[in-house]
């Protein structure tokens, strides 16, 4: 599963229509652009996570494998300021898109409507509770996160990159006239990983990397299920793949810059 999540990172970073870094001299403006870009993260795990139910096979767990993040991409052409809000969980619902926005456009003035939220579809997370402490932390802490992302902003250059990966698969067959959840190799399926790199205006270093990929991320509640050494999923909370390929692409930049997830039609 590591070499999975590995190969995937090295496509993001090894896409050669990505942008090269270039030395610049200090103060001078390597190219100009009117896009401005600012980003953050911010952990959302939640505090208490003993015996709180995850959205994969509908189980508890017991702690927590690695966290679960959003994160805040703000953009300006100098005519329109829009967020983009990535986050490790299960759905973006209403209950959370609504009160997100709203919070949002609070701390930062940028519309509701130019706000998109969207989440990984992570099945190794919590649901989401509106009522709940978490859910009203999460709220805030988009708002917070949101604030800081614009109060960094920063001219940007935007490279493309596009390749495969290989784990993905169709997961549906029709049979006797239903279409019922089965692998099938030969059915519709999209590899393409694509990525946008926004680089520093002056420095040409990666200020953020917003990658898109299509599949499940279920390796740790399908993958596991009934399988040893866990025959009732795996006991832990886990952003999976997205979380894994955010990490390692920020680890390979030095922690100098941050990566989103978006999910394609899975």
């Amino acid at each position: 599963m590591h070499q999975i999540f590995r190969n995937l990172c090295l496509v993001l970073l090894l896409t050669p229509c990505l942008s090269s870094v270039t030395n610049v001299a200090e103060g001078q403006s390597a190219v100009k652009s009117n896009l401005r870009a600012g980003v953050a993260k911010v952990d959302i795990t939640p505090a208490e996570v003993k015996q709180l139910e995850v959205v994969g096979h509908r189980r508890k767990v017991t702690g927590v494998r690695d966290p679960l993040r959003a994160g805040v991409l703000v953009l300006d052409d100098g005519q329109t300021k829009v967020a983009i809000v990535t986050l490790d969980l299960i759905g973006a619902y209403s209950e959370i898109v609504t009160p997100a926005r709203a919070q949002i456009e609070k701390e930062t003035g940028i519309p509701a409507a130019n706000i998109m939220v969207a989440a990984s579809h992570n099945h190794s997370g919590p649901g989401f509770d509106a009522d709940s402490r978490w859910g009203k932390e999460l709220i805030n802490k988009l708002g917070a996160a949101a604030k800081q992302a614009a109060s960094k902003m920063t001219p940007v250059t935007v490279g493309y990159g596009e390749d495969k990966i290989g784990f993905s698969v169709n997961r549906r067959k029709v049979i006797n006239g239903r279409a019922v959840v089965r692998l099938n190799e030969d059915g519709p399926n999209d590899p393409r990983v694509k990525v946008l790199r926004f680089d520093d205006g002056k420095s040409l270093t990666p200020v953020a990397v917003l990658m898109h990929a299509v599949c499940h991320p279920c390796f740790f509640t399908w993958g596991d299920k009934g399988s040893l050494p866990y025959p009732d999923g795996f006991p832990k909370m886990s952003a999976d793949f997205p979380g894994e390929a955010q990490t390692f692409v920020e680890m390979c930049y030095g922690n100098q810059t941050s990566s989103l997830f978006l999910q394609g039609c899975a």
